[in-house]
């Protein structure tokens, strides 16, 4: 038996040959015990498919053949990190693959049922149980992965149990931009260990390698890079519009991997609707120059000389890093230099990655973003004058 408020009038409501809501919950209440026991004993260790499988195997026969399971619905945060859903008629295999795709990678150190809560008004088919867990992420190797850590991490689910007392429906509650954080920093945790991993495997190899053969590696990129140098010198006093684009494009496309990253200043804090600033992977070359082409549409380059072209040495080779300067100004839909956008000896630096086949798969630019931006703020205040001057 179970001790809890309820109203007179609702029991004096039910006909006798109707089981009472007490009598009802109190069946549904004895399954969400067993549930909570085997909970309990079973997920303490990371959320992986044999603690799923464990879960699902002793769990199966309280659950109706089809469930309907809700994980946060109307929640804000769903991304490529988070799998929240809103699924009917779902098989058990089917529930739990879900729930296995939202928590997979947790770990939870521990947990307790705080509260378990019968809903009279319907009947005493539906349970609430709210509980709290200790949990962190973890990586490829079971360990925690930093800043990911929280304790007390709230979730309530309701249970809604069909009248052969099994569980037909499930919907869960919980803090999606906590549990979109920690899958954020595991996110960025792995790349960084698998960058680590992948320079480290590089290096390793490259020591036992002649050293002639990084030379050549070197050697190649670097007439790689001064090849595309060779071009924008060529191109230097042109407006940087759609056309010389195209033309640009044209002569050095050959010379890209067909998939590229792009990262322009990714960390700065100048963006704003004047700038495009971006980082992206998995380009293709005409998304390159369109992104390159954005942020830097209606510049005039004066003049322009390259006088560092270094070779990252540890990395064998495929990584060359450039030092641009250049004298530019802004241009007006005329062609006209806009004035106080001219700048003489602008610094820009330029990180590109090749691969084995000697094509470029990775360009990383830095420059000074306030200064590009002040000219851009000039810009659109000189059109903006030019069109009221017309107007």
């Amino acid at each position: 038996m179970i001790a809890c408020a309820f109203s007179p009038r609702a029991v004096s409501g039910m006909t006798s040959s109707q089981p009472s809501w007490m009598e009802v919950g109190e069946k549904n209440l004895e399954t969400m015990d067993k549930l909570q026991k085997i909970e309990l004993d079973l997920v303490a260790g990371v959320v992986d498919k044999d603690m799923v499988a464990s879960c699902m195997a002793q769990m199966r026969g309280f659950y109706a053949p089809k469930v309907s399971l809700k994980m946060m619905p109307h929640s804000k945060a769903l991304t490529g990190h988070q799998s929240l859903c809103q699924a009917e008629d779902l098989t058990i295999d089917e529930s739990f693959a879900l729930i296995y795709k939202q928590f997979a990678g947790l770990k939870i150190h521990k947990g307790a049922h705080t509260h378990v809560a019968l809903d009279f008004m319907s009947g005493g088919t539906t349970i609430i149980v709210s509980k709290i867990q200790d949990m962190s992420s973890v990586d490829s190797t079971g360990a925690e992965v930093p800043g990911t850590r929280h304790d007390n991490v709230g979730f309530m689910t309701i249970y809604s149990f069909d009248a052969e007392g099994k569980i037909a429906a499930a919907e869960m509650h919980f803090d999606t931009l906590l549990v979109e954080d920690m899958k954020k920093r595991a996110a960025q945790h792995e790349k960084t260990v698998h960058q680590h991993h992948h320079q480290e495997t590089v290096h390793q190899h490259h020591d036992h390698q002649e050293a002639g053969s990084v030379i050549e590696v070197a050697e190649r990129n670097l007439a790689t890079v001064e090849k595309l140098q060779e071009l924008r010198i060529q191109m230097a006093g042109t407006v940087i519009d759609q056309k010389m684009l195209a033309d640009f494009q044209e002569q050095m496309k050959d010379l890209y991997a067909p998939k590229v990253s792009l990262k322009m200043m990714p960390q700065s804090k100048g963006l704003t609707e004047h700038q495009s600033l971006c980082h992206k992977d998995d380009l293709t070359v005409d998304e390159l120059f369109a992104a390159m082409y954005n942020q830097w549409a209606g510049m005039k380059q004066n003049k322009l000389t390259f006088p560092h072209n270094a070779v990252d040495m540890k990395l064998g080779g495929k990584v060359i890093l450039s030092k641009n300067v250049f004298g530019v100004a802004l241009t007006d839909s005329a062609g006209v230099e806009i004035p106080g956008t001219t700048h003489d000896n602008v610094q820009l630096m330029e990180v590109c990655s090749f691969n084995d086949q000697g094509k470029i798969v990775g360009l990383e630019i830095m420059f000074d973003t306030l200064l590009v931006e002040n000219m851009k703020n000039r810009a659109a205040h000189h059109e903006d004058t030019v069109m009221k001057a017309g107007a």
